[in-house]
C-alpha cells in the first residue's frame, strides 16, 4: 500500500554503524534506514546486503526530487520518492513511472504530492498510480510546464473534516498548523478537540465565512497563553490575497462556491466548501493551489477557478 508522509516530517536518524553493501559500495543508507524506521516490514524479507537501487530525477514544484527504486538481485522490492532529502512517499508496488507505457526516452518524470506525470517537450501528461493517462478532468489534462514556481508552505499536516462543518474544519486546520509552529497553546488536546470546539462556536454564531474572525479570536481568548488573530474576509475571485498570505508565510482559508462539479473544479452543486490553502504555483499560465480540504488526509492540488470566491486571512499574534 502506498504511504504518503508530510513533507516536513524530516526524520533525523543516526545509524553510524549501519551500512548496506551492494556490489562493494555503501549506497543510500540513510533512506533505507528511514524506510525501516517508518515501516519495519518494508525490507523484512530481504537480505540487505543484496539490496541495489536505481535513481531518477523528478521535475517537481516542491523542490529537489528523485525516484529511488530498490532491487534484491533482480527482484523488485519497491520505491520511494524523496523531496528535499525527505521521504514523502513509498510503496512495495511498482512505481507509476515504471508501470506506464506512455514514456519515451526523451520523457522526464514529474511529481507533485502523489500526482505523477511525464514531461514531453513543454507539456505534462499526468498518469495515475497504475501508469495510465488521465484526461478526465482539467486538473490532469496536458498543461504547460512552468518556467518558475511560487510558494508552498511546508510542515502542513492536513486533517479531516469528518462530521464537522467545513468552515470549522478549515479554521481548525489553520490553527493546527500554527500549533506546531510557535503557538502550542492552540491545540493542547489534539485536533479533534480543536475542531469540535470551533464547530460549537460556529454553531452558535452561524456557519458563515464572515464569522471566522470572531470565532478565531473567541477561541484564542480561551488559550493559555492567549492567542490573538488578525483576520480578514475577502470576497473576491482574484488570487491576490492568497498570494499575499502565502508569500508572507501564512496559510489562509480558501472558499469554493457551489457549481458544476463535472470537471473537478469545485466540491458541490448545491453548497459551498471551505478549505485551508497553504501554497500556490504556476504550470505555464495556469495557477494551482495546494489545499487541506478536509476530505483528504493528504494534500489536494486544484486549479484556481471561478468558484474560488472567498479568501480569509488568519494570522496569530501575541501582545
Amino acid at each position: 500500500m502506498k504511504r504518503l508522509l508530510c513533507t516536513m516530517l524530516v526524520i533525523v536518524l543516526c545509524f553510524s554503524s549501519f551500512c548496506i553493501v551492494s556490489k562493494g559500495d555503501c549506497i543510500i543508507d540513510e533512506y533505507v534506514s528511514q524506510l525501516i524506521e517508518i515501516d519495519e516490514s518494508f525490507f523484512s524479507d530481504s537480505n540487505l546486503e543484496l539490496i541495489d537501487h536505481t535513481e531518477d530525477s523528478l521535475v517537481s514544484p516542491l523542490g529537489s526530487a528523485k525516484l529511488i527504486q530498490f532491487y534484491e538481485d533482480t527482484l523488485y522490492k519497491g520505491y520511494c520518492i524523496i523531496v528535499e532529502d525527505a521521504i514523502v512517499e513509498f510503496s512495495s508496488n511498482l512505481s507509476p513511472y515504471t508501470l506506464t507505457t506512455l514514456s519515451t526516452p526523451e520523457s522526464q518524470y514529474y511529481y507533485d504530492f502523489a500526482n505523477y506525470g511525464l514531461i514531453d517537450s513543454s507539456f505534462v501528461l499526468c498518469i495515475d498510480s497504475a501508469g495510465n493517462a488521465l484526461f478526465d478532468d482539467l486538473q490532469t489534462e496536458l498543461v504547460p510546464i512552468a518556467d518558475g514556481i511560487n510558494g508552498i508552505i511546508t510542515g502542513v499536516s492536513p486533517q479531516l473534516q469528518l462530521s464537522s462543518n467545513c468552515i470549522a474544519a478549515a479554521l481548525a486546520n489553520v490553527m493546527w498548523y500554527w500549533n506546531s509552529h510557535g503557538w502550542s497553546s492552540l491545540a493542547p488536546n489534539g485536533f479533534s478537540s480543536l475542531r469540535s470546539n470551533l464547530h460549537s462556536r460556529f454553531s452558535s454564531l452561524g456557519f458563515a465565512n464572515n464569522n471566522v474572525p470572531t470565532v478565531a479570536n473567541q477561541y484564542g481568548a480561551t488559550c493559555s497563553p492567549r492567542v490573538w488573530f488578525s483576520s480578514n474576509v475577502y470576497w473576491t475571485t482574484s488570487p491576490t490575497y492568497v498570494f499575499y498570505e502565502i508569500d508572507a508565510g501564512y496559510p489562509c482559508m480558501l472558499g469554493y462556491a457551489a457549481g458544476d462539479t463535472s470537471q473537478g473544479l469545485t466540491y458541490s452543486t448545491t453548497v459551498g466548501h471551505m478549505t485551508m490553502c497553504f501554497g500556490y504555483y504556476y504550470v505555464g499560465n495556469q495557477l494551482y493551489v495546494t489545499l487541506a480540504d478536509g476530505h483528504s488526509s493528504g494534500t489536494k492540488t486544484k486549479i484556481w477557478c471561478i468558484y474560488n470566491d472567498c479568501t480569509i486571512s488568519v494570522r496569530p499574534y501575541s501582545l
